[in-house]
């Protein structure tokens, strides 16, 4: 249920218990019948339902209370992709050589923010069906807001029904990083766009304060942090990546898809958000073991994809960005992809996050009849020695035979007695293991 598409939500607290109380009750308050007001979903309903109920039961009036909610009238989306989503943002300059190297590097979803002119959305959307692409559509709601266009509503829905049967259409791109304020209207147009279409919406957000606020605002909710500034290798605090995503992890709505957004620049083109970078010059684009820790720490919070920040801003007309895209981007998506292909529907994983915490770890096992694996990246710039007690966790495997796969470096690693023993793990290092 998405609370946030209606102000109001009406509750019925259905009361069971003797005739006496119930005569009470009625003579104090009359019907049971109680509005709650809230500005954000599943914060502060279900806490108040839970201080109705405890005051009445405290006070012997009760014994027992069911509620019923009544929904508001919007359609639930269930996102289940067959794959993992890669996506790129900023698919740009929109041509043949764009969506080529993207597909070939392994991308099947595209976004772009040139997205007012008519044309050019068009081409955008004929050159994805060209490469059998989905496309992740940007909505310019905000846009209209702050130009001061009262109609944005509206004018945003002539967009969404234009474009609402199109084959490639994947998701529907409501806002990009919403402050707060924003979200009443995030709603609106998320509820707009519910009463004529069935695509799933999505959203973005950075880490900011209350980041929070923004679930349960689309289907699909998405998560970015990009840690790598210019500091020299291991030094960049790739943790702070890793605590975005598995907080929205942790605090995600029950159901929700998330997908984080993963650095794919070096932050040239916008030197000012590296300010504690006295030499500008070194500005750098993360390195293949920055991109594995990321992407495979990721997938063991169960995401259901990952996108990329972005083609335009990887500045493949640079030596440095070619090389990125060719020798870190590009061979990462392989091994997602291989790794997709391995295990199926890899956002089903088991996970402790108390465990990771402890061990300062991002640990992730897959159990599937066509076999099982395990992924551990340590969540660390320093060179560890790691015993780690799986037994803390039901549905850990306890003596097993780890077998390095994909890119993961032959180690002495050891599953026995429960306990995940490996020397010598190197900073931001990824184990991706075929357990047997």
């Amino acid at each position: 249920m998405n609370l946030q598409t209606s102000n109001e939500v009406v509750t019925t607290l259905n009361v069971n218990t003797n005739r006496s109380a119930k005569n009470i009750y009625r003579q104090q308050r009359g019907h049971f019948e109680t509005k709650f007001s809230f500005n954000h979903p599943s914060q502060k309903y279900f806490c108040k339902v839970d201080m109705v109920k405890s005051l009445l039961i405290v006070l012997g009036l009760i014994s027992t209370i069911t509620i019923t909610i009544a929904k508001p009238a919007i359609k639930e989306i269930v996102f289940t992709p067959k794959n993992l989503v890669l996506g790129s943002y900023s698919a740009d300059p929109q041509n043949d050589e764009t969506f080529d190297r993207l597909k070939k590097a392994g991308f099947n979803y595209v976004h772009t923010y040139r997205t007012h002119k008519p044309e050019w959305d068009i081409k955008f959307f004929e050159l994805a069906r060209k490469y059998d692409m989905k496309v992740m559509y940007n909505l310019r709601a905000r846009n209209y807001i702050k130009d001061g266009d009262e109609q944005w509503l509206s004018t945003t829905m002539k967009t969404v029904e234009h474009f609402n049967e199109h084959p490639s259409l994947g998701m529907w791109y409501l806002w990009d990083e919403p402050t707060t304020e924003m979200l009443p209207n995030v709603a609106k147009l998320r509820e707009e766009i519910r009463k004529v279409s069935d695509v799933p919406t999505s959203l973005v957000i950075h880490w900011r304060k209350a980041w929070e606020n923004t679930r349960g605002y689309s289907d699909i909710w998405m998560v970015d942090t990009y840690p790598v500034r210019g500091q020299d290798f291991p030094n960049a605090p790739l943790q702070h990546y890793t605590a975005f995503v598995s907080g929205a992890a942790r605090c995600k709505l029950p159901g929700t898809p998330f997908i984080p957004v993963m650095q794919a620049c070096d932050f040239t083109c916008f030197p000012d958000q590296a300010r504690n970078l006295k030499d500008k010059s070194k500005l750098r684009y993360p390195n293949l073991t920055e991109m594995r820790f990321m992407a495979f720490s990721s997938l063991t919070y169960g995401i259901h994809g990952l996108f990329f920040y972005s083609y335009h801003h990887s500045h493949l007309e640079k030596p440095e960005g070619q090389a990125f895209f060719y020798k870190a981007l590009a061979p990462l998506l392989t091994e997602i992809k291989a790794f997709d292909a391995a295990v199926g529907q890899p956002w089903n994983v088991k996970q402790n996050f108390k465990l990771n915490k402890q061990e300062n770890i991002n640990l992730g096992y897959w159990e599937r009849k066509t076999g099982n694996f395990m992924v551990m990246t340590n969540n660390s710039p320093q060179i560890r020695n790691l015993k780690i007690n799986l037994t803390q966790e039901n549905d850990f495997p306890t003596n097993k035979k780890l077998i390095p796969w994909g890119e993961t470096n032959k180690t002495n690693a050891m599953l026995d007695d429960g306990v995940l023993s490996i020397d010598n793990v190197q900073p931001w290092e990824t184990f991706v293991w075929q357990v047997k």
